[in-house]
């Protein structure tokens, strides 16, 4: 795979459901024009190299359904291109960025799910107001659930399987 990385310079590069195995180049990085990157569903294991941050032209991400492990690298959250992102079904861990919210202004679709984060949500997401899909459920985020107020654009919201909980002074029993 790693001759095939080097050499390849379409702007989409699709090669989910392939039975690929081993980990990931650092060299996927070198792909400037790459827009479309789809690894899903794969035997992809290790970590996701830093090196997938020089990608400032992606626009969609999918590393779904894999068996990538360790932090989830935060120089992919300074891809301010990116409109998907989906890295549901691994075994990544860490905490999200503080500033997650103003770091991908373009997000539509965030899919994290069934991994390992941890932490707080945090509130800065509710500055993502273009998000469409957030999945965060399965992992375990814990804490309150910040106010998404500002996400005036959510369709599907799924914190499930998680230790949060949403408090507000309107909301009250009697």
């Amino acid at each position: 795979m790693e001759l095939f990385v080097a050499t390849c310079k379409d702007s989409v590069l699709n090669i989910s459901i392939n039975d690929l195995a081993g980990s990931l180049s650092p060299t996927f990085g070198n792909l400037s024009s790459l827009t479309d990157l789809s690894l899903a569903r794969n035997n992809l294991l290790g970590e996701i190299p830093s090196e997938f941050g020089l990608l400032r032209n992606l626009k969609q991400l999918q590393l779904s359904e894999n068996h990538l492990t360790g932090q989830f690298p935060y120089s992919i959250f300074n891809i301010t291109s990116l409109v998907y992102l989906s890295v549901t079904q691994n075994n990544l861990s860490g905490n999200l960025p503080n500033d997650i919210g103003q770091a991908l202004p373009n997000l539509r679709e965030l899919y994290l799910a069934q991994n390992r984060f941890e932490g707080i949500i945090p509130a800065s997401l509710s500055n993502a107001s273009n998000i469409e899909y957030l999945h965060l459920s399965r992992n375990r985020f814990r804490a309150p659930i910040p106010l998404l107020g500002n996400m005036r654009k959510l369709i599907k919201l799924d914190l499930g399987q998680n230790s949060v909980f949403y408090y507000s002074s309107e909301f009250s029993v009697h």
